[in-house]
């Protein structure tokens, strides 16, 4: 059957370019057959977010030209592994194991050469196997911002003409240096495919907040107060990006609990069942509402910690959610 979609992602490959395809609504409809997605991004500067699906055509960081993607690969996808000349990426070597037996939780040793590919302003998570909700997880080793993304970060990207300006429902939006809100799912995932990145899975958010050993909260055990995250008794709105510095994780990652609470890529649902250990999960494949991690400075003290999840309509826009991106190493 013909459907609507089609006739809209047809529409704007005739018209040629990227910008009124950037303008379109952000919407979590039903998906787009990959090969007219990248018909619609060809000759685009980065990739081009497929019209209604919040997934990327072709690699963060490479070009599309003719729809096919070619260029530098700066980001490999979950359940990838980049190759150690930095060439491209391949998928993570598979863990053996029919069930529980002999598994440990424990951190991988970061490489040298992905040591080198982390930038000044993120942060190396090495991979890692824990067990959490039930259930072993493994994740691969990636890079993750220190901080949330910026409203000064946003501000390139709409120059760019990558992002959309967005409207301002806080003073706070007119300051460089405060995390941006008001933006849904697919808004932040486009900005983090301008940023050679992509949003982090539940699993990854959760690694870089809690470690393998579980933590109650980045900073250890301790209930939030002020000093460590911006929580409700804090003052009104957001503060500046990494004001609460004494609230870092084990590996320096800031503002994971509190401030804003985070866009990641999962759906909202459990997690399914699996025997042994579930290799770079990224949740259900279907469904209308993400996840978002940490609270924010609505969230009350006792509230505020690496465990809190909330599921958000991915097509709604919050002045209290924000984000930050990973790169997969």
């Amino acid at each position: 059957m013909f459907r609507p979609y089609r006739l809209a992602v047809l529409s704007l490959w005739l018209l040629g370019g990227c910008r009124s395809a950037w303008s379109q609504p952000a919407r979590d409809a039903a998906p787009v057959d990959r090969p007219t997605a990248l018909d619609a991004g060809a000759g685009c500067r980065f990739p081009l977010v497929a019209i209604d699906r919040d997934e990327h055509c072709g690699r963060p960081g490479q070009r599309h030209m003719g729809g096919a993607a070619t260029g530098p690969v700066t980001s490999c996808q979950p359940g990838e592994s980049m190759l150690p000349n930095g060439a491209g990426c391949q998928p993570r070597g598979a863990l053996d194991r029919p069930d529980d037996a002999g598994v440990t939780s424990r951190w991988e040793p970061a490489t040298a050469a992905a040591r080198a590919r982390v930038g000044a302003t993120m942060a190396l998570i090495p991979g890692a196997t824990w067990r959490t909700a039930g259930r072993w997880v493994s994740v691969g080793a990636f890079a993750i911002d220190r901080t949330e993304v910026t409203v000064g970060a946003w501000r390139r990207c709409v120059a760019a003409g990558m992002c959309p300006a967005l409207s301002d429902p806080l003073s706070s939006m007119t300051r460089d240096a405060m995390p941006v809100v008001n933006v849904t799912h697919a808004q932040a995932a486009r900005y983090c495919t301008f940023a050679g990145s992509r949003l982090p899975t539940d699993a990854e958010w959760s690694l870089a907040a809690q470690g393998v050993e579980g933590r109650w909260s980045p900073w250890g055990s301790r209930q939030a107060s002020c000093s460590l995250a911006r929580t409700s008794g804090c003052g009104d709105g957001p503060t500046a990006v990494g004001a609460t510095a004494a609230g870092a994780s084990q590996h320096g990652v800031l503002d994971l609990v509190g401030n804003v609470a985070e866009w990641v890529l999962d759906r909202e649902g459990s997690a399914r069942p699996t025997a042994g250990v579930d290799r770079d999960p990224t949740g259900p494949s279907s469904g209308e509402s993400r996840w978002v991690r940490g609270g924010s400075y609505r969230t009350p003290d006792g509230r505020a910690d690496g465990l809190l999840r909330e599921a958000v309509d991915a097509r709604e826009a919050r002045v209290d959610v924000g984000f930050r991106c990973v790169r997969g190493l």
